[in-house]
Parts: C-alpha cells; structure tokens; sequence
C-alpha cells in the first residue's frame, strides 16, 4: 500500500489533468522512487487511480528502461 503523503499527492495531480493515463509515467517514477522498485501491488494500486488495469501500467513499465519490477516477468535496467 502506498503511504498516504505519497497517494495524497499523487491523487491531487490526477485530479488536475482530463486524462490520468497522461500521469503513469510520473506515477511509476514516484513509486519506484519511494521503494526502489515497482511491486505488484503498487502497480495495482497505481493503477487503481490512473483508470488502468495493472498489466496496462506493468506493459508501459516494460518500455521504459529506469524502472524495474519484482514481478514473474521482471527485467532489469542493468
């Protein structure tokens, strides 16, 4: 579960654009800044609030090489 400063937060910048899925990126960054990584359910969470399924948001994680994940289908930015 996120910690409640960081959801605050994030949910307040949500809540300032027309389209959520326009933040994921921003959203994945601060989770991983907080705990080093993305977890399953941090994901879930995240994407709870951006209106996205979790493979949705873990499929854009994929293209972006400063994230990593401990799910089954993790991969490294090395």
């Amino acid at each position: 579960m996120l910690p409640k400063e960081i959801k605050d937060r994030l949910e307040a910048e949500i809540k300032h654009v027309e389209h959520p899925r326009e933040l994921a990126v921003d959203v994945m960054f601060a989770i991983q800044d907080h705990y080093g990584y993305l977890s399953d359910e941090a994901l879930a969470e995240a994407a709870g609030m951006l209106g996205m399924t979790p493979l949705e948001l873990d499929e854009l994680a994929t293209f972006y090489a400063n994230t990593s994940s401990t799910s089954a289908t993790a991969w490294s930015a090395g």
